[in-house]
């Protein structure tokens, strides 16, 4: 599969081995990551493994940002849930997940959900706390 680059780089691990993996249509849906994108690009870092999506990079004000994801919960269960199928589909059957930039772990749940086991670290105290409380999965917001 020839996947392009972009140009992008890891907000992980800072590696330059990242590759469009796929662009998700947002026309359907109400909420939208700015305002008017259509199409969001989540792309995959060849060296940590892991996924990413520049245009859903929010500037840490240093506060919650609860609000802001239980607003978008719904939109954020479809994604997570096209992306373990999609990653199903392709032959890639996790059996565990560490996601950093959890949040509320919405992506955690959705594995969880599936058998695989989670955990997930952000510096958003109170949405750990939420998500942690509320679906039962291993969030920290400390190391």
């Amino acid at each position: 599969m020839d996947l392009p680059h972009d140009g992008q780089h890891c907000v992980v691990c800072g590696s330059s081995f990242v590759l469009r993996f796929k662009d998700i249509d947002c026309s359907k849906i109400k909420t939208r990551v700015n305002s008017g994108d259509q199409l969001v690009r989540v792309y995959y870092c060849m060296e940590c493994e892991s996924f990413m999506s520049p245009q859903c990079l929010q500037a840490d004000n240093g506060g919650s940002s609860l609000a802001w994801h239980k607003h978008i919960i719904d939109r954020n269960m479809g994604w997570s849930e096209e992306l373990l199928d999609t990653l199903a589909k392709n032959g890639c059957s996790p059996a565990h997940i560490v996601e950093l930039g959890c949040g509320i772990g919405t992506l955690l749940r959705v594995a969880n959900a599936r058998g695989i086991r989670c955990a997930g670290y952000d510096t958003d105290d109170e949405s750990v706390r939420y998500g942690a409380d509320q679906y039962g999965i291993n969030l920290k917001s400390e190391l």
